[in-house]
């Protein structure tokens, strides 16, 4: 069994550590979520655009549905772009110049379309700013892993869960407050916030600390460890014995991997790195198949559906959100203690229930006036909304930014983001039409496919809560270079832990 480093550490003098997340730690992560805020605020500010008055006479009067339809699939196709694009971006310049680059198109995009004249003009800004929540997106996960120790993983790439939702929440606040205002201003007011924080975004990233391991793959260990040794600084380990100790498995891990093959052609020839691929499209397909995102954009249209008035649509929104939040919060606290693919994989059976039991209801009280029936259908809207944050969400962003090996996690999150793009334009783009001509019929899709993900998920997926990065390769039946309990029990004398420094010169890591 692979080891877990969630225990007492015992090392060669005999002194116990325990590992600690620091405040450091979580202080360096918080910029990194304003990323993850974003992308949630700026996919669901069309969703209360959709919903306003002042927005729908100016765009929707003459062929919403479709329009509708076009105004979700430019975001997600500019998504797609901005998933391929941050792969080359992070690797070459680095998670931090990444982030930078998505918060300018965002700050760009929601500059259009909160000024847009025209259709063109509002889907030019949607397209870019679709390309930039990408890559804020995607690269945030990743960054947060590549930050975080490995006893705290889970629980600390939970925090852009939460900040995801919480962009969702906030977003649906202001369309909430805004359709109270009587102007035709009212529908830009929303996208003046999305630019705002997107600035925001631009000037705090700057002060985060470059992931520890892409300065690895650049030589420039001495940074390295001392950002390490910042960010897991405990009195109980006051020499930084576990950060050292993590900086040399880092360094030997670089090394073996720095003359390995690279590229998405390697991926498709190595059979390990075959399964990893197909792990990550697992994870998204299996995300995307139990419709959530069709919910979470359509939120006050579906709420309009069951017979509720527009206050009422963007309050029982807000309401959803705030249930996203709170699952996603539980369970990032309990997704390192009973791992990644258990919670998925219970993640879809729940989210199935939720669609099975939406999909009767609404069949037999949909245009209605039974309202315990009509309340039963937002009810379980509401369980789906909970359940798939608690389970499977705060699981999938970790798993698949994990799973991959240094010099290939840009590949491997790109696969991961590109898997999610694609079906969220397959299942996102035609859902305003489909609702308006089949109805709840459109939930069946997503049953049938949350069954077969199910299985494929349980089949499928193995298990990667408590190991470091490092380690994952053992899951995937690779033998890693070398491991980190036995750095830090073994070999954490003063002469035993060495490391060579950027002038090839050997230093103890203990002093």
């Amino acid at each position: 069994m692979a080891p877990r480093h969630n225990d007492k550490i015992v090392a060669a003098d005999g002194k116990s550590i325990q590992p600690h997340t620091s405040w450091a730690n979580y202080a360096a992560i918080l910029p990194i979520t304003l990323g993850s805020f974003l992308y949630g605020y700026t996919s669901n500010v069309i969703s209360g655009a959709l919903a306003l008055p002042s927005f729908i006479d100016k765009f929707l009067l003459v062929n919403g549905p479709a329009i509708s339809g076009g105004i979700l699939g430019v975001f997600l196709g500019g998504g797609v772009i901005g998933a391929m694009v941050q792969g080359p971006v992070s690797t070459r310049y680095g998670r931090r110049l990444g982030m930078c680059l998505g918060a300018f198109f965002l700050v760009l995009g929601s500059a259009l379309t909160a000024g847009a004249i025209n259709l063109a003009m509002f889907l030019v800004g949607r397209g870019l700013a679709g390309i930039g929540s990408s890559i804020a997106f995607t690269i945030a996960p990743v960054y947060i892993s590549e930050l975080s120790a490995a006893h705290a993983r889970g629980f600390m790439v939970s925090f852009h869960i939460v900040a995801l939702n919480s962009g969702y929440l906030i977003s649906a606040c202001a369309s909430l407050g805004f359709s109270y205002v009587n102007h035709p201003i009212q529908w830009r007011l929303n996208f003046v916030i999305n630019a705002a924080v997107s600035l925001l975004l631009m000037l705090s990233i700057l002060l985060v600390p470059e992931s520890p391991r892409w300065l690895a793959v650049k030589s420039r260990h001495d940074e390295a460890l001392k950002i390490l040794e910042k960010l897991h600084k405990s009195t109980n380990d006051p020499d930084n014995r576990l950060a050292k100790a993590e900086m040399y498995q880092i360094r030997e891990q670089v090394r073996a991997e720095s003359e390995l093959p690279r590229g998405y052609l390697h991926i498709l020839k190595t059979p390990s790195l075959r399964k990893r691929a197909l792990c990550t499209m697992i994870v998204w397909l299996g995300c995307q198949s139990t419709g959530v995102l069709v919910i979470a954009f359509l939120n006050p249209t579906l709420f309009a559906g069951l017979g509720y008035g527009s206050t009422t649509q963007f309050g029982l929104s807000v309401a959803w959100f705030v249930a996203c939040i709170l699952g996603g919060a539980l369970g990032g606290m309990l997704v390192d203690r009973f791992g990644r693919t258990l919670f998925m994989f219970i993640g879809t059976l729940c989210c199935l229930v939720c669609l099975v039991c939406e999909t009767a209801i609404q069949a037999r009280f949909l245009n209605t006036s039974n309202k315990p029936g009509l309340s039963a259908g937002v009810a379980f809207i509401f369980f789906f909304g909970f359940l798939y944050n608690f389970f499977y969400d705060v699981g999938s962003f970790v798993y698949t930014a994990e799973i991959w090996p240094s010099h290939l996690r840009s590949e491997g999150v790109t696969i991961a983001m590109v898997t999610f793009y694609c079906c969220s334009i397959a299942y996102v783009t035609p859902s305003t039409v489909a609702f308006a001509t089949i109805g709840w019929k459109y939930y069946l899709v997503f049953i049938v496919l949350t069954t077969v993900m199910a299985a494929a998920v349980y089949f499928i997926l193995p298990e990667s809560a408590g190991l470091t990065l490092e380690e994952m390769c053992m899951q995937f039946g690779e033998t890693p270079v070398v491991l980190f309990r036995d750095i830090a029990e073994e070999k954490a004398g003063p002469e035993a832990v060495m490391v060579e420094n950027v002038n090839d010169n050997k230093e103890a890591l203990t002093d």
